[in-house]
């Protein structure tokens, strides 16, 4: 193909393209337009470099190439930073994550609240069961905590705290995810697991009426910390999914393809936890009156339950 067929048959769709970045750039936009433009975008390059090598001139290759430019600024957009990245996955595509499965959610989250709420109702109808999982140990270290003068923390000691809470509590989300090589079991047996530890918890406070100071305490971190829990579940069921369930696919690949979203999941609820270390480290064992925390507690039940919920929506993909 000579030079004056090249531009004969090919000039109609470089203007066509001009048109659509024209277009484009003026928010005027359809899915159609939008489906075809990769691929038109990709015969605009092979254009430009049939026009370098086979020297079609100056004139062609620089109209050619600023089309390619402006073509790739559109498609590819300025690249984020890894901050605002990370931003954009935690407020849009990790409540997303969570939703587009909510089958699971809520099968991991009746997993850890059934025996949760159970355990803690137990505390005032039948201590026995909460006596049976807490031990003599755990009870002590539960009196001399919030049974006793109120121990008014300085600052070292809240960093201090600040890590062991975030070792801890991080360290259970890692466990409830790794246990899903296990076929999942070792998911469910920490979801089960961590519901009746921590629901006996609570319900010991209530028999041994310790209530006000724990509740002031944990109101605050509470829906962070909890919350986090059944999400770390979906996160290792993901893992179970991909080696239980390949489908049609071999089980090393679904088990790589089922670990990305696993690993997204795990990211979103291991960053809760540590903003309810945060919290719990620097705000639950302040001074402020109980009052308050407890109306704090209740904002972060809201906020965190709004964000799970409707976190995302309306933003662009």
């Amino acid at each position: 193909m000579n030079r004056r067929r090249f531009l004969t048959v090919r000039q109609p769709d470089w203007q066509r393209f001009a048109a659509t970045v024209k277009g484009l750039r003026r928010r005027k936009r359809d899915d159609a337009t939008l489906a075809e433009f990769p691929s038109r975008f990709r015969a605009l390059c092979q254009d430009l470099s049939l026009a370098r090598h086979r020297r079609y001139g100056l004139g062609v290759t620089n109209q050619l190439n600023d089309l390619v430019q402006d073509g790739h600024n559109l498609l590819y957009g300025q690249r984020r930073s890894p901050l605002s990245g990370a931003a954009r996955f935690l407020l849009i595509d990790f409540p997303r994550e969570v939703r587009a499965d909510a089958g699971l959610f809520w099968i991991c989250t009746l997993l850890f609240f059934a025996p949760f709420l159970l355990l803690t109702l137990a505390g005032a109808v039948a201590p026995e069961w909460v006596l049976a999982v807490v031990g003599p140990e755990q009870r002590a270290q539960l009196a001399s905590s919030f049974g006793g003068p109120k121990i008014v923390r300085d600052a070292e000691s809240d960093v201090f705290m600040f890590g062991f809470y975030v070792w801890n509590n991080v360290g259970i989300d890692f466990r409830i995810f790794a246990g899903g090589i296990a076929f999942g079991l070792g998911t469910l047996f920490f979801l089960i697991f961590n519901g009746i530890t921590l629901g006996a918890a609570f319900g010991y406070v209530i028999h041994a009426d310790l209530g006000p100071s724990f509740f002031a305490f944990t109101a605050g971190h509470g829906s962070l910390e909890l919350m986090a829990i059944p999400v770390a579940g979906m996160a290792g069921l993901k893992l179970a999914q991909g080696i239980i369930a390949p489908g049609r696919s071999s089980r090393s690949h679904a088990l790589r393809a089922r670990a990305g979203q696993a690993v997204r999941l795990l990211a979103g609820a291991a960053t809760m936890t540590f903003m309810a270390a945060f919290v719990e480290a620097f705000w639950s064992a302040s001074p402020v009156p109980h009052e308050v925390k407890y109306v704090v507690g209740a904002l972060g039940w809201i906020v965190v339950l709004c964000f799970l919920a409707f976190g995302g929506r309306g933003a662009a993909r």
